[in-house]
């Protein structure tokens, strides 16, 4: 998935933007509500809002790293 592709868009549902919340609290140490991550719809607006945040930074290659981790535990489940 790359920085500029919507979630949504390229498969992503619900089930799949609460473990991407899930894995950035826990990953990169970031507080981000579901409801940021449903607005932000990308990996690049994501970064941007985290960067706009107080908390510690996350830059766009460590979030898109964790999508694609993400991605990839999509396919085990499958």
């Amino acid at each position: 998935m790359g920085v500029t592709q919507n979630f949504f868009e390229t498969g992503g549902d619900s089930i799949s933007a609460l473990q991407a919340v899930a894995a950035i609290r826990t990953t990169l140490s970031q507080d981000v509500s579901i409801r940021v991550f449903f607005e932000a719809r990308t990996i690049e607006a994501l970064a941007a809002e985290l960067d706009r945040s107080q908390t510690p930074q996350a830059s766009q290659d460590d979030l898109a790293a964790m999508f694609d981790t993400l991605e990839a535990l999509e396919f085990v489940d499958e």
